[in-house]
């Protein structure tokens, strides 16, 4: 037996000359209730709903024979302790939502009216399906509509009233459920969009499934932008480390700037608090430049890059470039000379992130015009210590594109580079970044024939913990003693 409600039973079957499993929905109490659900798998076909095989009857009982689905339901997973990521939690929402657009689309409309937990499986490869369509119907067989489960089923469907709408507040309260068995909790981005689908007034909710598929494909991607974050973070560190700067640019919370923070995820959203409010990529920008310390780290900048990565409609409005190149001239603006610094740096890190993306979009080469704004931030009169982080990354960048290649571009780069390592051996950099920067300096002073410089650069850098071992200093020493 696979599981047991309260009018029927669901069994597991094999077909004895095929090995084929379906699973087999009786019911001796509820005939035409059986055959109401069969007649309506007939007509629909979706990759997340099992199909109908074949409903057999007998003189006491009717026998609905459908595709078997080899996983676990949402409920049995909850049941058991089983914790859900963020990840699957989304996912599980978009598969679902998708569903439902495809039953609201029908003609006429086919609502679901019991979404919960133990109709919701997920297979071992992550599949996604929706099964028990004994409450599902349309307008027109909706004399049943009270059907649906305590927690699950909207406010109206106990008045005997049920609309798309419906769907989506039990949808906002599978989600929940997901999300109070999740690893962690769940951001407040998330948390904002299920109130919105749980609004007791229907007018309230999303107006369509549609729209709660698109709302959360943007956290979707806002998830995946968190991955390109943390390559645009290794980015980072590859040209000069991340943002923190003697530990001036660390995240300063006050309570003011969560506020604003937070209010420009609502407005990438769809700001619940202003009833039919959509996503509003202007608002969200307002939002988040009040957020102070976003502004003051140049944090504003690359939320709204993952947010127009997110957004289909922005995305459709204005490309990756045409938003940098604005970010660039806004900044050039700015008042404040140390938040100008920092937003150069910046906007100059998403050139560099985003480099392939750049190229697809509109052949814009990101790591050249990544130098090119890491340029105007040196031109900036400032503070010693910003020399040493903006030739950083200007060396490392410079160092990239020379190695990219043998063109004498490259090899203009890799002259660039060179200068900039050698005005970085002055500073006092730490240990780490000051061997690689010894040793780039060596390998480049052998590329211009300058052995007796790269010579002083090895010496010094084997004087620093580590470097015997490093590899690179072993191919850099090598090479240097083949040159003499």
């Amino acid at each position: 037996m696979l599981g047991k409600g309260a009018t029927s039973v669901v069994y597991l079957a094999e077909e004895t000359s095929s090995g084929r499993r379906y699973a087999v929905k009786t019911s001796a109490r509820e005939r035409e209730k059986l055959r109401r659900e069969a007649f309506l798998l007939q007509q629909i076909r979706c990759p997340g709903i099992p199909d109908m095989v074949e409903l057999l009857e007998d003189e006491t009982k009717s026998f609905l024979v459908m595709e078997y689905v080899n996983g676990k339901s949402i409920g049995q997973r909850m049941r058991a302790g089983e914790r859900f990521s963020r990840r699957e939690i989304l996912k599980t929402g978009i598969a679902v939502s998708g569903i439902l657009c495809y039953l609201h689309a029908q003609h006429p409309p086919v609502f679901y009216r019991d979404l919960k937990p133990d109709n919701v499986m997920i297979t071992k490869q992550g599949k996604v399906f929706l099964v028990d369509f004994g409450s599902a119907g349309t307008e027109e067989t909706g004399v049943e509509v009270r059907y649906g489960t305590r927690g699950y089923a909207a406010p109206e469907q106990y008045e005997g009233k049920c609309d798309a709408r419906s769907d989506l507040y039990a949808f906002g309260a599978l989600l929940t459920a997901m999300a109070k068995h999740a690893k962690k909790q769940q951001k407040k981005d998330l948390q904002q969009m299920l109130e919105k689908c749980r609004k007791k007034k229907p007018e309230e909710r999303y107006p369509s499934a549609k729209e709660v598929k698109k709302a959360l494909q943007r956290l979707e991607r806002k998830r995946a932008g968190g991955k390109i974050t943390g390559i645009f973070i290794v980015l980072l560190f590859l040209i000069g480390g991340a943002f923190a700067l003697d530990g001036r640019l660390q995240r300063e919370w006050v309570p003011a700037a969560e506020k604003w923070e937070e209010q420009g995820d609502f407005w990438f959203c769809g700001n619940p608090v202003e009833e039919g409010s959509l996503p509003n990529y202007q608002k969200a920008k307002e939002a988040f430049l009040r957020a102070e310390y976003l502004s003051r780290t140049g944090k504003v900048e690359q939320k709204l890059v993952e947010y127009c990565l997110a957004d289909d409609t922005a995305r459709e409005e204005t490309q990756l470039e045409f938003l940098l190149a604005e970010f660039y001239d806004d900044t050039q603006k700015e008042m404040e000379k140390e938040k100008r610094c920092r937003r150069y740096l910046a906007i100059a890190g998403m050139y560099f992130s985003f480099s392939e993306e750049l190229t697809r979009e509109s052949g814009t080469n990101g790591v050249e015009k990544g130098i090119e704004v890491l340029k105007k931030a040196e031109e900036e009169e400032r503070e010693d210590s910003w020399n040493g982080v903006i030739w950083q990354r200007l060396a490392d960048a410079c160092y990239l594109c020379g190695k990219s290649g043998d063109s004498e571009r490259e090899q203009d780069w890799c002259r660039e580079s060179y200068q900039y390592y050698e005005m970085l051996l002055s500073f006092n950099t730490e240990n780490g970044n000051r061997r690689k920067n010894l040793l780039r300096a060596a390998e480049l002073a052998l590329q211009f024939e300058t052995p007796a410089k790269a010579e002083q650069y090895l010496n010094e850098a084997a004087e620093l913990p580590g470097t015997e071992e490093n590899v690179f200093y072993q191919q850099i020493r090598r090479r240097w003693e083949e040159a003499k």
